[in-house]
């Protein structure tokens, strides 16, 4: 597990290995305090093409009334 921010971007960044488990949620709650978009990217062994797509479609962007989530989550969806 690493743990980095970037402060240009905004962004809190955590790396954690596929067995590795973690409440996420003062990590996120943090992140909106300081108004800080949270990046978690977690290694694993799923599809690439179909975790890629759930990862795009859960940060698509605030259009046609949809609002955007404010953080990222990339996880291994197995």
């Amino acid at each position: 597990m690493e743990l980095s921010i970037d402060h240009e971007s905004k962004a809190i960044i955590l790396w954690l290995s596929s067995n590795r488990t973690v409440n996420l949620e003062p990590l996120i709650l943090k992140g909106k305090e300081l108004k800080y978009r949270v990046v978690v990217i977690r290694s694993g062994f799923g599809d690439l093409f179909s975790d890629t797509s759930a990862l795009l479609w859960f940060n698509r962007p605030a259009c046609h009334g949809n609002h955007s989530h404010g953080y990222a989550l990339a996880a291994a969806l197995h």
